[in-house]
């Protein structure tokens, strides 16, 4: 929850005479001035970052899967060409023979 700026000065009259300027401003630092800029305390953070990791876990998987599935794909591509390329090879050479 954001601190008002009458909030804020209200709360900095009161404890800079006992706290001082600099602890009474770092005390302040810890609230946002504005909706939007809450802190975020480190187990959100870390929980965050855990749901991050997981996400960029599921999508490498998948695209090793996809890597996986062309590499088949091509390989299965290759293996095709060159029996086209045997017949090719062989069917020439017969006619060459039969030619002489």
């Amino acid at each position: 929850m954001a601190l008002t700026e009458k909030h804020r000065s209200s709360i900095y009259q009161h404890l800079a005479p006992q706290w001082g300027d600099e602890v009474t401003q770092a005390f302040l630092s810890q609230f946002p001035a504005r909706d939007g800029e809450e802190p975020i305390t480190r187990d959100y953070l870390r929980a965050e970052m855990s749901d991050l990791r997981g996400e960029l876990r599921d999508e490498m998987a998948g695209l090793r899967a996809e890597m996986h599935q062309i590499g088949s794909h091509l390989a299965g591509l290759v293996i095709t060409v060159a029996g086209v390329l045997a017949a090719v090879v062989i069917g020439a050479a017969t006619v060459i023979i039969a030619l002489t």
